[in-house]
């Protein structure tokens, strides 16, 4: 009896085990081309509850990116026209959806009454490698994915790698990939799996977890003005922003161009990498360039944004050179690179006064 009973649970396994299987070759990731693997599950199907304090005031409000990867609600990649693709000046998770650059000038194209709106593709601590990246690991997973516009939101997080002549998609500021080989493993057996991808897209939808992460800009703000380095780069004078058309006019930028040639040159090898990458979906490359709190005390930006500049002259290309005329101040940001909500409402609107030209 107990000889049968065990013949019985066992074969009964045995079946639910071999269903089981089969329902993940049919419906899994397996084989399938549009799988994304070990690179960007991270990135997809995240719901973080962020709680900021602002000007006195308490923001409460979920961190959301969707099924493919957009921050935001679920949209079909075939009906994105135009993407925002940046590090975490553009990603801005630190701030409510609606305060962020990309909300920004979206909130313009609508009270413009134009039918456009830019999808929000930033992904934290990204740099050109990383948007490189995107192209190869991300883009071509998303069925019917054509849009007519990528707006390349760069330079900042280009000056903070210290290999920067290297391609290391699973460093930093690639964010797509984990370096750790047992990690991609699981990540890659992750993704493929149809019952972990069903439960994740359930968590998505219904569950928020209740504790949330905290911060304080206005204590930020602060402390950012105190900071070693911002006294170090103002040489303990009191904040002064230095505007870059103005720092141009009184620098050797020939000199200052000879001294950054390999990392300047560098940086124009993957801006037209990226131009390719956006010709092959038929789409207009846009590239906007940066600011810091500082402005053009970093020498090393000023020669960024000043190559960027005859480059994009030189071959053509759509370019905002908003960076070049615009006049900071301390309250813009929470630390030397991230904006306030005042900052990134500041920052699109002179953004857009370029872009509602170029975008029809």
């Amino acid at each position: 009896m107990a000889k049968k009973l065990f013949q019985i649970i066992f074969y009964n396994l045995f079946i639910f085990i071999v269903m089981i299987l089969l329902v993940e070759v049919i419906f899994g990731g397996w084989f399938k081309k549009d799988n994304f693997g070990a690179y960007f599950r991270e990135h997809r199907m995240k719901k973080v509850p962020y709680s900021i304090k602002y000007n006195d005031k308490q923001y409460d409000f979920s961190y959301i990116r969707n099924y493919h990867g957009f921050i935001g609600k679920e949209i079909d990649p075939s009906k994105i026209h135009t993407v925002f693709i940046g590090g975490s000046t553009a990603d801005e998770r630190w701030k409510p959806r609606n305060l962020s650059i990309v909300e920004q000038l979206n909130n313009n194209f609508k009270n413009d009454l134009k039918d456009i709106r830019i999808i929000n593709a930033g992904i934290e601590g990204q740099s050109t490698i990383g948007y490189i990246a995107n192209f190869q690991f991300w883009f071509p997973k998303l069925k019917n994915f054509k849009p007519k516009y990528f707006i390349f939101y760069t330079g900042v997080n280009d000056l903070l790698r210290q290999d920067y002549n290297t391609y290391d998609y699973s460093d930093g500021y690639a964010k797509l990939i984990e370096k750790n080989k047992n990690e991609r493993l699981k990540d890659e057996l992750k993704s493929k799996s149809f019952f972990y991808d069903a439960s994740r897209k359930i968590k998505h939808k219904y569950y928020v977890r209740e504790k949330k992460t905290f911060m304080d800009l206005d204590k930020s703000m602060k402390k950012y003005s105190n900071s070693k380095y911002a006294k170090k780069l103002l040489k303990n004078k009191p904040y002064n922003y230095l505007v870059f058309n103005k720092a141009m006019e009184n620098s050797n930028m020939d000199k200052l161009i000879k001294k950054e040639k390999e990392f300047t040159e560098f940086f124009l090898k993957n801006i037209d990498i990226l131009a390719i990458n956006s010709k092959k979906y038929s789409a207009v490359p846009i590239f906007v360039n940066q600011t810091t709190a500082y402005g053009a005390h970093e020498k090393r930006h000023l020669a960024l944004n000043f190559a960027l500049k005859k480059h994009c002259i030189k071959k053509k290309y759509v370019c905002i050179d908003f960076a070049n005329s615009f006049d900071g101040k301390l309250e813009y940001w929470y630390d030397g690179v991230h904006t306030t909500p005042l900052g990134s409402k500041v920052i699109a609107d002179k953004i857009y006064f370029h872009l509602k030209k170029i975008i029809n």
